[in-house]
């Protein structure tokens, strides 16, 4: 497994450039013609973050660790399940079932969740919930840290509907604004939208915006995920560090967190990360 070594994580307060007015995703009619130019721009950001490289691969593993801001949690207690949710170990399958398996470590145990097309399970120190709000949290967070860790690789696997919109400026970057309409959506949810922006020059994701509908506490809600700190590993480009900022119902930050280890293909495919 690679280890990544300590980054500094700084928290950004940035509006998505090109959208008036409120904070908003727009939606296209469903009926729209193709837009060519926003799959090709899909393609060339796929490409450039290693979509090729990537499908020589079965499954990825990654360790993550994180820290909340103290008010979100507390509004947010099911989703954030800061108990849980400080550390974890993740595996994404890439081929050909796409399932994601995390297992989360907290002051007050494990979490485990298992995410694929079948549905979510999770576990609490080895004991299983049906807690519909648990499920559909644990949904939602499997399938956005699979958008927020693959970026365009993600879209391009869920065949999404894409757009092109106004370009603008993000972190100093000049970018492309893709929006993707996701049919389902992220976890539970019939639909959710999300906007990449990408770097015009390296065609990189440096911002991500999703809607939040898979579960009922966040419906309506709209979040920014910054990835920063590209490596390239075995020819696919990853983010290393992550800063989430909740832009509606209110503006503040939320979490951040870094990833810490990597490894394509482990041996122990059946059992539990290493």
């Amino acid at each position: 497994m690679t280890f990544i070594p300590s980054l500094r994580i700084v928290a950004v307060v940035v509006m998505l450039v090109g959208l008036t007015g409120c904070v908003s995703v727009p939606m296209p009619a469903v009926d729209a013609p193709r837009d060519t130019n926003a799959v090709a721009l899909l393609e060339r950001s796929a490409t450039a973050h290693g979509w090729d490289a990537l499908q020589r691969h079965q499954s990825l593993d990654v360790r993550f660790e994180g820290t909340w801001d103290w008010f979100t949690p507390r509004v947010q207690p099911v989703l954030c399940d800061t108990g849980y949710r400080g550390t974890s170990e993740e595996r994404y399958a890439i081929q050909p079932t796409q399932s994601v398996t995390q297992s989360h470590f907290g002051a007050k145990g494990a979490k485990d969740v298992t995410r694929d097309a079948n549905g979510v399970w999770v576990s609490y120190n080895g004991q299983p919930t049906q807690d519909k709000d648990t499920l559909d949290a644990a949904a939602l967070v499997a399938d956005a840290y699979r958008l927020f860790l693959l970026g365009p690789a993600f879209i391009r696997e869920r065949q999404a509907v894409v757009r092109m919109l106004k370009p603008g400026r993000i972190d100093g970057f000049d970018c492309d604004h893709l929006l993707a309409v996701l049919r389902p959506g992220l976890g539970n949810s019939a639909e959710d939208r999300v906007i990449l922006s990408i770097d015009k020059k390296t065609h990189l994701v440096r911002r991500v915006r999703i809607t939040l509908e898979g579960l009922r506490s966040t419906r309506g809600a709209i979040a920014d995920i910054t990835p920063r700190d590209y490596i390239r590993i075995e020819g696919v480009m990853l983010p290393t560090s992550y800063h989430e900022q909740v832009k509606r119902p209110l503006d503040a930050p939320i979490h951040d967190w870094r990833l810490t280890a990597v490894e394509f293909d482990p041996t122990n495919k059946e059992g539990d990360l290493k």
